[in-house]
Order: C-alpha cells, then sequence, then structure tokens
C-alpha cells in the first residue's frame, strides 16, 4: 500500500452529512428470499484469490429455517432413506445441546429436543455468524448429505468433514461425531480461523503458495489471497484446484495432480445460490470486503476494498451504519496493489479507511458499497461488532501502515495526534515480539492528515526503520497519550517473516596499466549495517580479500538504512595474457548465498614473472656454495633478489648484481650485472635447496629458479 495512506481516517465528507450520496435506496437486498437456482457455473470465472467474499461468507441472515426446509426439501426430493438406516437429511432430526456464546461463536446456540436438521443450520449460523448457504454447500461438498438418495450413518458422522484431516488417512476424531457437532465445530472453526489469521498457514493479504494436491510433487502456485473467507476455505481444505480439474467441471480430472473441494465448494455454491461475491443475484452491483473496525473515542474506524464491476477503475463510495443507522459515507479511492493485482483491469484506487461519529458501547458497523452502474443494489460488505468509547476519553487517535521489508531490513510508518494537543506531536513507542525497541516524535509531514483534520496540521507522521533477525515478527506502534485521556492505544500490529537477503554490489569501474588493475566498486549486506568482504578471484582462483568499506555517499543515498561506507577501490597485480577478473559479495548475516558482483576480462601485455636458475652447488664440509643468475624482462637493466630457502624455510636473501657477461649475450640490452652466489651452513643430512627470483616488474609471480638436493657429511 501507499507510504500516505490513512489507516483510520474518516474523509471530509464523511464529517459533513450534507453531501450524503442520494443513491442509497435501502441498503442491502432483501435477504428473505431464497434465489432461483441456476444452471451450471462456468468455471473458468473461478478464482483462487477469491473464492467467495467476506460479505456473503459471514451473511449469517441470508436463509430462515423455513427456507432452508425448503430448499432441502428440493435438493433432496430423490432421497429415501433405507430400511434401517438415518433418515434423509430433509427429514432428520436430533435432541441439541446448549452451547454458551464465547469469543468465536458471539450467540448461545440453546439446545431442544428433537430439532430438524433444517433448524439446526440456522441455528448453528446465528450462533457463529456463518451464512447457512456456507453450510450446506460444506455439507454437500464434504459427504453429498443435501443431495444423498440413501445417505448413511458415515454421512451424518463426518457431516463436515470436521477432524479428519488429509493426514490421518481417512480416520476421524470421535469426539466431533454427528451432525450437530459437526456444524456447530465447523462454523465455530472459520470464526477461529478469523479471529486468529496469524496462527494459521494461510492468511488474508498475503501471497501464499498454495498446493494443487496433497502430493507436493504436483506443484503449487503463489495466491494473493483477497480476503478472511478465502483463507479460511483453504486452512479448511488447503489445496486449490489445477487447470485440469476446472476444466472437469463437478467430474475427476483425468491426472493423479487434481484436488477438487474448493473447487466443489465454489460450483456448489455458485449453482445454488448464485455469485459468490456479493449477496443476492445482481451480478452487476459492487464486490469488495470489510477487513477492519476498531473503536475510538466516540467514534469508529472502518476499512476494506470495494469497486463496481460495471465501472470497475472508479472509486465508488460505501456507506457505514451504525447499529441501522446511516453514519456517514467514505470513498473507497485509497491505494491497493493487492486489489488491482487480484482482479484485472480494475486498477488499485479501491481501498476505503476511514473514521464515523458513533456514541458510547458496543455497537455494530455495516458497511455497504454503493453501486454507481448496471447493478440494482447497494451489497453490504460485512456487519463488525466495535466498542465504542465516550468521546471524553480523548486518547489519541492514528494508525500503522503496512510492513514492507527488503530482506531483514524492514520499513513501516503511519500517523497519530492527541485530540487534546491537536499541533503538537506525539511520541510513538515501537515494539517488536513484545519487547519496547525506540521511540520517536510523530512530527512527519503528511498532508493528507491535515486534509481531514485541518485543526491538527500535517506534522503527525512516522517513520519506522529496523534491521531484525530472519524469521517471523510482530511490529506494534503505540501512541502515547500528553492529553487528559486514560490510555496510550495501540495504533496497529503488523507481522512479517524475514528470509534474510543475499549481498548486493557492483564492479563499476577496472582499468588495467603495466599489469596493475584497479578495481573500484560497492557491497552491502541489506541485513546489517557492517561493511562486507569481498572476494577476488583471477581466472578462477582465490586472490585475496578487500573490505567494501570506503565511504560512497552515492550508495547511501540510494540504501539510507544501511549507510554510506560499503564502496571499495584497491588494485591488483596480473600475469601476462588474458585475465578474468571476478568479484563476490560475502554474506554476514541471514541471506543466502556469497553473489557474484562482476566481472571484467582484461588482456595484459608486457608483465613477466621472473627468469634465471641457480647452477652451481658445492658442498665444502657444512657449508654449501650455491651461484646461478636471475632478471625480470619487464625491468631487465635492474638487479633482482633472489631468495633462498632450506627444505622450505627461508635462508637468506642475496642481490642478482654480479657480473654474468653469458646472460647479457642471451638476453641483448639486460646488461651484466644479474649474477648471484651466497653460502649456507647446514647440518648434517640430506636437504633441499631452492632459489626464488623476487618480482619488481609488475607481475604476481616470484617463480622457483631451481631447486637441488643435497647431503651433508
Amino acid at each position: 500500500m501507499s507510504a500516505v495512506r490513512l489507516s483510520r481516517l474518516a474523509t471530509v465528507a464523511a464529517l459533513a452529512l450534507a453531501v450524503v450520496l442520494s443513491v442509497v435506496s435501502g441498503p442491502a437486498p432483501d435477504p428473505s428470499s431464497t434465489p432461483a437456482l441456476v444452471p451450471a457455473a462456468d468455471t473458468s470465472a473461478f478464482r483462487a484469490a477469491n473464492i467467495i467474499s467476506d460479505a456473503v461468507f459471514f451473511d449469517s441472515e441470508s436463509m430462515t429455517a423455513a427456507q432452508i426446509q425448503a430448499f432441502l426439501n428440493g435438493e433432496g426430493a430423490n432421497c429415501h432413506a433405507l430400511s434401517g438406516g438415518p433418515a434423509c437429511l430433509k427429514d432428520y432430526r436430533l435432541s441439541t445441546v446448549t452451547r454458551p456464546a464465547d469469543t468465536f461463536c458471539t450467540r448461545q446456540y440453546t439446545g431442544a429436543a428433537n430439532e430438524s436438521a433444517a433448524t439446526i443450520i440456522a441455528k448453528v449460523a446465528t450462533a457463529c455468524d456463518i451464512n447457512p448457504r456456507v453450510l450446506l454447500v460444506t455439507l454437500e461438498k464434504e459427504m453429498s448429505l443435501v443431495t444423498a438418495t440413501s445417505p448413511t450413518a458415515k454421512q451424518y458422522t463426518r457431516a463436515m468433514g470436521y477432524g479428519c484431516p488429509d493426514s490421518s488417512g481417512g480416520t476421524c476424531d470421535s469426539t466431533y461425531n454427528g451432525l450437530f457437532n459437526q456444524l456447530y465445530s465447523a462454523a465455530k472453526q472459520f470464526q477461529r480461523y478469523k479471529a486468529n489469521p496469524s496462527k494459521y498457514g494461510y492468511k488474508a493479504g498475503l501471497t501464499n503458495n498454495v498446493q494443487y494436491h496433497p502430493n507436493t510433487a504436483c506443484g503449487s502456485s503463489p495466491v494473493l489471497i483477497a480476503n478472511q473467507a478465502t483463507a479460511g476455505l483453504y486452512n479448511y481444505t488447503p489445496y486449490q484446484p489445477n487447470a485440469a480439474a476446472l476444466a472437469a467441471g463437478y467430474g475427476s480430472a483425468k491426472n493423479s495432480c487434481s484436488s477438487y473441494g474448493n473447487r466443489n465448494f465454489w460450483l456448489l455454491f455458485t449453482d445454488w445460490f448464485g455469485s459468490t461475491q456479493t449477496i443476492g443475484r445482481d451480478v452487476d452491483a459492487p464486490t469488495g470486503n470489510f477487513e477492519s473496525a476498531r473503536g475510538g473515542a466516540g467514534s469508529l474506524s472502518v476499512s476494506g476494498w470495494t469497486y463496481d464491476p460495471s465501472a470497475p477503475t472508479a472509486p465508488i463510495a460505501v456507506h457505514v451504519y451504525v447499529d441501522g443507522v446511516f453514519a456517514g459515507p467514505i470513498t473507497a479511492d485509497r491505494d491497493r496493489p493487492d486489489v488491482g493485482a487480484a482482479f484485472a483491469g480494475v486498477g488499485s484506487s479501491h481501498g476505503f479507511s476511514g473514521s464515523v461519529p458513533a456514541p458510547e458501547g458496543v455497537r455494530t458497523a455495516c458497511v455497504y458499497a454503493v453501486n454507481t452502474g448496471a447493478g440494482y443494489t447497494n451489497p453490504l460488505l460485512g456487519c463488525k461488532a466495535v466498542t465504542v468509547a465516550s468521546g471524553a476519553s480523548r486518547n489519541p487517535i492514528g494508525g500503522l501502515e503496512p510492513v514492507t521489508a527488503d530482506g531483514t531490513m524492514v520499513r513501516t510508518g503511519g500517523w497519530t495526534y492527541d485530540p487534546d494537543a491537536m499541533t503538537t506531536p506525539v511520541v510513538v513507542h515501537y515494539y517488536v515480539d513484545g519487547s519496547y525497541v525506540s521511540q520517536q516524535k510523530a512530527d512527519v509531514n503528511r498532508p493528507d492528515v491535515a486534509a481531514v483534520f485541518p485543526q491538527a496540521g500535517a506534522a503527525h507522521g512516522f517513520t519506522f526503520n529496523a534491521i531484525l533477525k530472519a524469521g517471523k515478527h510482530t511490529i506494534c506502534a503505540f501512541a502515547i497519550n500528553i492529553g487528559i485521556g486514560t490510555t496510550n492505544p495501540e495504533l496497529g500490529c503488523r507481522t512479517v517473516t524475514l528470509e534474510g537477503a543475499p549481498p548486493k554490489g557492483a564492479l563499476q569501474q577496472v582499468t588495467a596499466e603495466a599489469g596493475v588493475a584497479e578495481l573500484v566498486g560497492w557491497a552491502l549486506d541489506p541485513d546489517t549495517t557492517k561493511p562486507v568482504d569481498v572476494h577476488v578471484y583471477v581466472n578462477g582462483g582465490f586472490r585475496g580479500v578487500v573490505k567494501a568499506d570506503v565511504d560512497r555517499a552515492d550508495v547511501g543515498a540510494t540504501f539510507p538504512a544501511s549507510g554510506s561506507k560499503h564502496g571499495f577501490d584497491t588494485t591488483l597485480s596480473l600475469d601476462n595474457g588474458t585475465n578474468e577478473v571476478c568479484l563476490y559479495a560475502i554474506n554476514l548475516t541471514g541471506g543466502y548465498g556469497n553473489p557474484k558482483i562482476g566481472c571484467k576480462t582484461l588482456t595484459v601485455t608486457g608483465v613477466h614473472a621472473p627468469i634465471g636458475t641457480m647452477d652451481s652447488v658445492t658442498v665444502i664440509g657444512t657449508t654449501v656454495a650455491v651461484s646461478g643468475w636471475a632478471m625480470d624482462e619487464d625491468l631487465p637493466e635492474k638487479s633482482i633478489d633472489v631468495h633462498l630457502y632450506v627444505d622450505g624455510n627461508g635462508a637468506g636473501r642475496v642481490v642478482a648484481n654480479g657480473e654474468r657477461e653469458d646472460v647479457a649475450a642471451e638476453h641483448p640490452g639486460a646488461g651484466t650485472a644479474h649474477g648471484w652466489a651466497g653460502w649456507l651452513s647446514l647440518a648434517k643430512g640430506k636437504h633441499k635447496i631452492c632459489a626464488y627470483g623476487i618480482n619488481v616488474g609488475g607481475g604476481v609471480a616470484n617463480p622457483t629458479l631451481k631447486c637441488v638436493d643435497v647431503t651433508i657429511g
């Protein structure tokens, strides 16, 4: 999302009820009738990212018990129970027990004797705030109970497939056996997914790799899950249909890598009840998702996204109702790249986020998308319970933006101000994984805040940058109250999983002269501000290490969180001929690999290693006299050093400056001053004597002139 997007701001229009749009002609379609069935759905319309909208999935009032019974009668018209077997679903009855309200199913289910299946479905839907159509479809998807012609006891035992994971080999947890248990447990589980999204594998608003089949060899593909309902379906049935499964309609594909659960859910819902995206049959009505609601002091904030398929690129309005009373409009024009990616051709300007006045207490906020195109309804995007504080508490308000990550570098930001202090910046405290890490004044310029709260001014933004370890982290921001408020409210928490990043860099400039190359560039590890090592290789062989710690203002400007001391400028001696010089940045933290940051091929001429020999070795007692000649062809007029080693250990240095006319004759222009001689005192026994010519002309090697074996005593 855009860094300037407000998380919980009311638009000016939201507070000026005089500009309320006139197109609200009844905010939601009549839910009292069950729409007629339609022909088989076209699977080309299936979208893995958005199988069903939250508004539809959690629409608990879509059918009454009487409508459910009529539906079961129609779909089960051909059902005839076997002698001694259980009744058809349309006729099935059982006694239920009371389930008290809790965090997930917020209304009590009051048990009763001899309840019909239709009544149980309707009461579970109400208790757990789940669309009864979702329950009907799941009964059919899992055990074909709705259309069964002669149901078995097993179909009722495992009615919703709850407690029957793929990993169990078909064995179900008997704790959840039976129609009532299955319906209530499955409905509650979907609310559990919704209440604790971070605890489950598939999360709304994030790209998830969804497999095509339990066999991992069948592959997967990335899916940007658009809403909680779709995430819940994947957590319940963790596979998406492949192309073959979709092409097969309700049938089986001719391959072993197809799965059908979520395909069948979409097909059944679409064929039985119409669009999985909008409530009712208005296919041209807007679609969207009411994602979050939060209570404030005398107000509540809502956010989500919506667009009108009849006018796909134009932002539309949403109307917010509090306890059934219109509270104000908000324009859905915030940048939402995920929406643009999920729905081709609509663009990304379809997010909404804003606040409306609300009285103190527990309130129900409902959001409707306002139709502007060919549709005829203003669909309900969803309703949420919100606790609104007294307007007198006057705690700071604000919001935290989404987190972006580059390796283990994370960035976020947001806005906040205190109504009691108006233009005075609020201090924001940051916590990572529950521990305090830093604080900052929220005084960054935010014209969008000033546009909504002109009395507060624009200096109320904040930013947060940090390098964290690879892994999963939760970042939270709290506004520190400076007025008469009573709390330091949480502005938001964001969870991010960091995999680390490999180093990056570039070999930008290479120059060579007389066998010496100059290498200029930069390298850094985005997971740390420390300088990295750069390893140099020539023709595939390791040649040395360079520390990338030279100040480079341009690098610092491009990577401000990493600092500027990440440059290198070094020289390298090269041999005669073609040399491929390659540089590698060495990873310091949680990234993967030591990437090559550049290679350069250089052709070098006029660079030679020394030449010569050891042509005389004389043993006299424990003394050995050695002599020979040596020269560097790159600087033939100079005398070079010769290093002597005995048994691999340095034994002395001589200068090759003695007269050797034979050398001058063999190498015209080199002169005669290239002879050398020396004496070595050795212990008794066998020894190896080696002479090395020391390079002075730009080459990189000090070659062995000759080695001889001698025996003393």
